[in-house]
């Protein structure tokens, strides 16, 4: 390997971390958010039945274990690459701008997400930011994305309110199931 690819793959590594602490810090913005306003409010105790905190800090510990992976998978490449050069990790052009591009497209969905979950409620949003990840991130069928966005939020709904009680949020037009 020279010492071209070796930087980019060095570039590429430090650009995933980078992505990798936004994901981590937009977890620790859930965890603020529902330590401090969500407090005020009086919606952050007690049983899944009034603990409206309950699922954004699910989605924001999910993040940190997705986070934690990833970072994982990051060092053994790199570890990888520092002892084989054949596992190295090397940059395809255009690939990493095209992995950044969509990386920070969805945190950027799920950030707007986050804002729109508690007026708009969970069965208003929850479809139409899954479709906008699905679409980003490639499913090429418009129908399908469609239909993966509606089975995805329905089979999150179904697990969260009634395997575990949890009331999801229903937003200013009350719509919940």
């Amino acid at each position: 390997m020279n010492s071209s690819e070796a930087g980019r793959g060095r570039r590429r590594a430090l650009g995933e971390v980078a992505v990798v602490l936004a994901f981590l810090a937009l977890a620790g913005l859930v965890f603020q958010q529902t330590g401090t306003s969500f407090v005020e409010q009086g919606a952050a105790s007690g049983g899944a039945m009034s603990n409206a905190a309950m699922f954004p800090e699910l989605l924001a510990w999910c993040l940190i274990l997705l986070a934690a992976l990833q970072l994982a998978q990051i060092v053994r490449s790199v570890a990888a690459g520092a002892t084989d050069p054949s596992n190295a990790v090397t940059a395809v052009p255009g690939g990493d701008r095209d992995s950044l591009l969509k990386a920070l497209i969805c945190t950027a969905l799920f950030v707007l997400y986050l804002f729109l979950l508690k007026p708009l409620g969970y069965h208003l949003t929850t479809p139409v930011f899954m479709f906008a990840c699905y679409s980003v991130l490639g499913t090429r069928r418009v129908m399908l994305a469609i239909a993966l966005a509606l089975a995805t939020s329905l089979a999150m709904s179904f697990v969260f309110e009634y395997w575990m009680n949890i009331i999801l949020p229903v937003g200013r037009f009350g719509i919940g199931f």
